[in-house]
């Protein structure tokens, strides 16, 4: 056994994380209990870290952090539009939906809104890539993932149907 005993001062880098001011580290170590409060968090994804200082020499800066993060997905709706979306090359947008209960598949339609009135009009494809994903308890994260590529022209509307778990949060990119 080895005489070890260290004190840390901890911070929350944000409102919603609650921790204890202090924290005693043993030869053996220990835990913490923290509460995260999601219920003021707008959609989408939250970060957060517990930094812990050692309470003699603060100025070190942090000894260690635990990392902390909130998906909070959009409301529940039977349908949702998520407005008009503008892309840049190789940009990800990300969003995190509830599928509502007895809910089995999710129906997404993806329009072209490009400009085809301009002088310098544009109607070349552009391909875009709708990615799903679901965590389900004990099955692999593929077996609930769709990959839809999608080769669309300015004003051509293109509606995908994907299969989802009723009551499970889902991520669309």
């Amino acid at each position: 056994r080895v005489d070890f005993e260290m004190r840390f001062t901890l911070q929350s880098t944000e409102p919603w994380v609650r921790s204890p001011d202090h924290f005693m580290l043993m030869h053996n170590g220990r835990s913490f209990k923290f509460e995260v409060d999601p219920t003021g968090l707008s959609p989408g994804v939250h970060t957060a870290k517990i930094c812990g200082y050692d309470s003699s020499l603060p100025n070190r800066g942090p000894m260690f952090t635990v990392p902390i993060t909130v998906v909070c997905p959009l409301e529940e709706q039977p349908q949702i539009s998520l407005g008009t979306l503008g892309f840049g090359p190789a940009e990800v947008k990300r969003f995190f939906l509830s599928v509502p209960a007895g809910a089995t598949w999710m129906d997404v339609s993806v329009k072209d809104l490009r400009d085809t009135t301009s002088v310098d009009k544009d109607s070349s494809p552009r391909l875009m890539v709708l990615h799903t994903i679901q965590l389900l308890p004990h099955q692999a994260y593929r077996d609930n993932e769709a990959d839809e590529y999608l080769n669309l022209v300015p004003s051509q509307t293109s509606v995908k149907s994907i299969p989802v778990q009723a009551g499970v949060t889902i991520e669309m990119t």
